[in-house]
C-alpha cells in the first residue's frame, strides 16, 4: 500500500510515498518551531569555519514556513556562527525524531537579519530571559577569568541587547530522510534547486 498524499507515522512509513514523507519532514519541522516542549525544539547546525572545517551546535528552532521551505532561528552578531554564515551562507541542519526514528538532514542557504523588519519583529517576540543572551558584554567564546565574571545588562526591557541580536533565515534546498526500522530501513532525498524539485529514493 502506498499512500501519496496524508501524514505517516510509525510503521505507516514503512509502506508509503515520497509525498507523504516530505509531509511528515514538514510536521516534525512544524511542531519543532511551535512549541517548546517539543523533542524538535532544539535542533543541530553545522558551519563552516574560517579554517574549513565543520562546526557544529544546537540552536533553538524559533521560526518554520512550509511554503518557503525557511527555518528560522536566533544568534548573537559577534558569534563565530555569525560570521561563517555570512562568509559562505552554506549551512547544514540535522533533526532526530526520536519516537518516529526519523532523521531529517537537510542543506540550506542561510542569510543572517540584523537591524531589519525581519529581525525587529524576532525581537519584539523575545522573551527578557532570552534576550539576556545577547546583553552580555564579551562576544561568545572571548576567553574569561570564570563565568561570574561575564557581564550582562541589568536594564528592565533589555533593549540595548538588541544591537547584538540577528535572526537567521535558512532556505532548504535538499532534505535527506531516514527512517530506521528493524523491518529494513528507508530513505529518500527532496532537492529544490533554480525552481526544480525532485524526489527520489536512496539505498539506506
Amino acid at each position: 500500500m502506498a499512500s501519496t498524499s496524508s501524514t505517516a507515522h510509525g510503521k505507516d512509513l514503512e509502506a508509503t510515498g515520497l509525498d507523504a514523507i516530505l509531509e511528515e519532514a514538514w510536521r516534525i519541522l512544524s511542531e519543532g518551531s511551535s512549541k517548546a516542549a517539543s523533542p524538535y525544539h532544539i535542533i543541530n547546525v553545522a558551519t563552516v569555519g574560517a579554517d574549513r572545517t565543520p562546526r557544529i551546535r544546537s540552536v533553538v528552532l524559533r521560526g518554520f514556513d512550509k511554503a518557503t521551505r525557511t527555518l528560522r532561528f536566533h544568534t548573537d552578531t559577534r558569534s563565530r556562527k555569525a560570521a561563517e554564515i555570512a562568509a559562505t551562507e552554506a549551512l547544514g541542519v540535522h533533526v532526530y525524531a526520536k519516537d518516529e526514528k526519523i532523521q531529517l538532514r537537510m542543506s540550506c542557504r542561510a542569510t543572517i537579519h540584523h537591524d531589519d523588519e525581519i529581525s525587529r519583529d524576532a525581537w519584539r517576540a523575545t522573551r527578557l530571559m532570552s534576550r539576556e543572551c545577547y546583553s552580555q558584554a564579551e562576544a561568545p567564546g572571548t576567553v574569561v577569568a570564570s563565568p561570574e565574571s561575564v557581564a550582562f545588562d541589568e536594564s528592565e526591557n533589555l533593549e540595548g541587547a538588541y544591537v547584538n541580536f540577528a535572526a537567521v533565515l535558512a532556505k532548504i534546498e535538499t532534505l535527506e530522510w531516514l527512517y530506521l526500522s528493524a523491518a529494513g530501513h528507508r530513505r529518500a532525498r527532496f532537492d529544490w534547486h533554480d525552481s526544480v524539485s525532485s524526489q527520489v529514493w536512496l539505498a539506506p
